[in-house]
């Protein structure tokens, strides 16, 4: 399970998405660059809930930027052997039909579960995505720590390649939040009108 990048990188951009929150175009660019693999992409939502009053045209330029770094580092990137580049781009972004195969599965959906209920945990993890992006309605950076590491718990779970097993991606933020200090007082303001 160690060793590879992938296990990491997303958790530490996300981490760093975080840290800039007062920068909406460079938490933007750090949330899209962690689409590295497609599981933070169902943060948008949620993330959009956090800068929808102050700050959403410049996270969403931002994430607009990083998409478009990680397309052009797959185009360069681009060999025989890593197959067809509009395949890559659909791995990337998760546009795949869930594998049901048994044998394929891995983690926890080897231990005889029916692969068919992954398709529930899915559902709950879209519902639970947009749920986000309206509740809580007042959100301040500690729901957003806490949303975004409940959301990348629930991918553990539904996830074929690895269930149960990739926590390096959502470790990050839970040792956030077992060790931060009171954040209610750190949203994003709306624009105060000049006197």
């Amino acid at each position: 399970m160690g060793g590879h990048v992938y296990h990491v990188l997303p958790g530490a951009l996300l981490v760093w998405a975080l840290l800039c929150y007062r920068k909406p175009f460079l938490a933007g660019l750090f949330l899209s660059l962690a689409f590295c693999i497609y599981y933070p992409l169902f943060l948008l939502p949620l993330w959009i809930g956090f800068y929808w009053q102050r700050g959403l045209p410049k996270l969403l330029v931002g994430v607009v930027v990083g998409w478009g770094i990680l397309i052009t580092g797959l185009v360069l990137t681009q060999r025989p052997e890593t197959g067809d580049l509009i395949l890559q781009i659909k791995r990337m972004h998760g546009f795949l039909m869930p594998e049901m195969d048994r044998d394929v599965l891995k983690g926890m959906w080897q231990l005889h579960w029916v692969p068919s209920y992954r398709i529930t945990f899915i559902a709950f993890f879209f519902m639970m995505s947009i749920m986000f992006a309206i509740w809580p309605a007042k959100k301040n950076l500690a729901t957003l720590i806490s949303c975004t590491a409940a959301l990348l718990l629930v991918t553990r779970f539904w996830n074929g390649g690895g269930g149960g097993l990739y926590l390096g991606w959502s470790l990050p933020l839970l040792i956030l939040i077992m060790f931060r200090p009171n954040l209610e007082d750190r949203i994003m303001l709306p624009p105060q009108p000049i006197n």
